[in-house]
């Protein structure tokens, strides 16, 4: 496969001294420290791997304006797609990057931090910036690192978490889960915290305290979270600055942590109460209500599955829910045998986590509304008829054609781009939506639909519904509760920036 990274200087220049040391090509050169770093690390355990300074700082930072020149210079290789999946999996990965593609400031560097340590590991070099800090650390100082770096600029949301209830499920999950925010300035304080704590002469010490995380640690991560930093020796003259620019991450970031717990109290009321009755959930606050007759069958602890049930989950058939150690089978009859019809509903969830998914086959028009079906397709499933079709067709063209004239100059964009781009879109439904939506243009339905009241996914396959219309409603559903789910998680990061701090007899 074709890929590329983006090296310092310094790293492309120890790149081709290996290159020559080698007798190589480039392209061979790096796969051949990708493949030297994947031995390397497979032997180590999680905490024990490599990473590179940079990755854990994010430095160099990525320019702020496009006019700003990026001193980082791209790297095109060819390697086997194996080895890159590979080197990537054992790379560092802080709290919150997203495994795949996430928003830029908290998109990781995986293959960049593999290539970094094959790099620094043959031939050592050092970046401009870092000239007084360890190139390479184990992921496990660099995880202490970060979790210093955040205890020192918890957002106000934050704080009455972690502050006030630090032996919570939230504060818990917001301190060492994966449910972290990231910003230029908090990588700015990991900086002045490494060069701290690395630059003197018990710099060696202080990295064995950030991998052994023991009671030093713990008492430097306690200063950090609740001591200003003009109070703070290590922190009061830390340069960064804005925190309060970012107080709607660390709102989101409560979000996040309270919808994890969701999730975490949704499988437990499948395993343990059998998903009898009604679950009310803690983000965003909607309730979901089990079908009637459906019922979770418990495994119990440590309990061997028969070989019928095995092949039922394996085939997909019905889900096997965990609630720490012990799971439950969902959904069944009262007679223990499966809901006809399921295995639709799992193919079509794909990849979705259990939990996920039983919340999305209970969810009801009550909190996420009804569906709209493409009229074209409630036609071929016998909701309206041929002539109906054909009308909303018409008027959701009208639609279209009148919002190009009217719609910008009601919009605070740029009226004439954004004509233009409604404009382009007029004869394509789909894509027209896409655009309206976005600029928040009114006037519609833009796209010929029928409104389908069929209460919930559950309540159509107790229907006996055929295939594709399950199919088809676990899809919607899924992305009408995506976007209720950013909905509520925007609205907490908005309404975070009203918080104040905790007060001081509060804090524990």
């Amino acid at each position: 496969m074709q890929t590329s990274v983006r090296l310092s200087p310094p790293a492309v220049a120890a790149l081709e001294a290996i290159k020559i040391d080698r007798g190589v090509s480039r392209d061979a050169a790096v796969r051949g420290l990708l493949e030297e770093y994947v031995a390397a690390q497979s032997v180590r355990s999680e905490d024990e791997r490599l990473t590179h300074i940079s990755t854990v700082l994010r430095y160099p930072p990525r320019p702020v304006a496009r006019t700003e020149k990026d001193d980082r210079v791209r790297v095109a290789f060819r390697a086997s797609a194996e080895t890159v999946a590979l080197a990537m999996s054992f790379a560092l990965r802080l709290p919150g990057q997203p495994v795949r593609r996430g928003p830029r400031d908290y998109s990781a560097r995986p293959l960049t931090d593999a290539l970094n340590v094959a790099i620094v590991s043959v031939r050592p070099f050092i970046d401009v910036g870092l000239e007084d800090l360890p190139s390479v650390i184990s992921q496990a100082a660099a995880l202490g690192l970060w979790r210093l770096t955040v205890a020192a600029t918890l957002s106000r949301a934050e704080q009455r978490v972690v502050l006030t209830a630090p032996s919570s499920d939230v504060a818990l999950i917001l301190q060492d889960e994966d449910v972290a925010w990231h910003a230029p300035m908090r990588f700015e304080v990991a900086l002045h915290i490494a060069r701290k704590l690395f630059a003197g002469d018990d710099g060696a010490a202080k990295l064995r305290m950030l991998e052994a995380q023991r009671d030093d640690f713990a008492a430097l991560l306690h200063e950090f979270a609740r001591t200003e930093w003009e109070d703070s020796t290590l922190l009061r003259d830390c340069p960064a600055a804005g925190r309060l620019r970012y107080e709607g991450r660390g709102g989101a970031a409560v979000w996040r942590a309270e919808r994890k717990l969701t999730m975490t109290h949704l499988a437990r009321w499948v395993v343990h109460d059998g998903a009898i009755g009604e679950f009310r959930t803690l983000q965003p606050q909607w309730t979901v209500a089990s079908v009637p007759g459906w019922f979770a069958i418990s495994l119990g602890r440590h309990q061997p599955l028969a070989p019928s049930r095995q092949r039922d989950i394996d085939a997909r058939r019905v889900l096997q829910v965990r609630a720490g150690s012990w799971s439950a089978l969902w959904p069944c009859a009262a007679d223990g045998t499966l809901v006809p019809g399921f295995g639709a509903v799992l193919e079509a969830a794909g990849a979705l986590e259990t939990a996920s998914i039983v919340e999305l086959v209970l969810l009801t028009e009550e909190h996420i509304g009804d569906p709209w079906v493409p009229a074209e397709l409630a036609c071929d499933w016998g909701f309206i008829s041929p002539e109906t079709r054909d009308r909303l067709i018409r008027e959701a063209a009208v639609n279209r054609h009148r919002a190009v004239k009217e719609a910008p100059r009601h919009h605070p964009r740029d009226e004439i781009k954004l004509e233009a781009e409604l404009h382009r879109y007029r004869d394509d439904p789909d894509r027209f939506v896409a655009v309206a939506r976005q600029q928040g243009v009114r006037g519609g339905p833009f796209r010929a639909a029928y409104r389908w009241e069929v209460g919930s996914v559950g309540a159509l396959l107790e229907r006996g519904a055929p295939v594709e219309q399950v199919k088809w409603l676990v899809g919607a559903v899924s992305a009408m509760r995506t976007r209720l789910l950013e909905g509520s998680m925007q609205h907490a990061a908005m309404t975070a920036y009203w918080h104040g701090q905790p007060d001081a007899d509060e804090i524990v």
